[in-house]
């Protein structure tokens, strides 16, 4: 959709009442809107970050908001669905496992992990990007 057809769209769900449900995509609907006029989000589209899944579920349930807040999110056994869920549960484990391992590290080692640690010329200690921007 257009963005003059996003905001129709948008405008047509908060202005008339009898319009109970909007659809959105969570690569639509996951960033930018804010739908407290709504008040119940169903998932239907699981997301490989769960982060993205919680903006969309931001988007009803954030200041403004007067109604009670309900968010299901449905899975399909057996399907990717499933397997994406899992995988989300998994990360911020592992995340903690990354956090445990670093307590051991030295301040010099951690700042390691940010890029390419170097002595100049002049023995000042320097932080390269180890990526290229473009």
């Amino acid at each position: 959709m257009s963005d003059k057809a996003k905001t129709a769209a948008k405008d047509t769900f908060y202005k008339i009442k009898n319009v109970k449900i909007m659809i959105i995509s969570l690569k639509c609907g996951g960033a930018g809107l804010n739908l407290t006029c709504a008040n119940r989000v169903i998932l239907i589209d699981p997301w490989w970050n769960e982060s993205i899944e919680q903006q969309a579920f931001g988007r009803v349930y954030r200041i403004g908001q007067e109604k009670e807040t309900y968010l299901q999110r449905i899975l399909v056994r057996n399907s990717i669905d499933e397997r994406l869920h899992n995988k989300q549960l998994e990360k911020p484990l592992k995340i903690e496992q990354a956090v445990q391992c670093s307590k051991g590290l030295s301040a010099m080692e951690m700042i390691g992990l940010l890029g390419r640690f170097t002595t100049d010329e002049n023995g000042n200690h320097v932080l390269e990007a180890d990526y290229d921007d473009d």
